[in-house]
């Protein structure tokens, strides 16, 4: 299973508000589904090799609905950069 990644945009300093949201967001992981189906419909990946996306369908608990995952290359592996569902 993947699991989203939660970014937090800032500067180099983190302002207590995103302090408190990354808190908050693990948080949230024990709300996430155990079992969740992916299928990706499409894919893509830039020029320069090192940023790529896919995206398609899931289901959660029977229901179907969206998901985007962009991926960075890092070190010779792909990682997640965002994820983006809704269950």
């Amino acid at each position: 299973m993947i699991i989203p990644v939660f970014i937090i945009l800032a500067t180099n300093l983190y302002a207590q508000k995103d302090i408190d949201a990354l808190i908050n967001a693990e948080k949230s992981w024990d709300s996430f589904p155990v079992k969740v189906d992916y299928t990706i419909l499409g894919s893509g990946i830039a020029d320069s090799k090192d940023l790529g996306y896919v995206y398609g369908k899931l289901v959660v608990n029977g229901k179907t609905d969206n998901y985007l995952r962009i991926w960075r290359r890092e070190s010779n592996a792909w990682k997640i950069v965002l994820e983006v569902l809704r269950y």
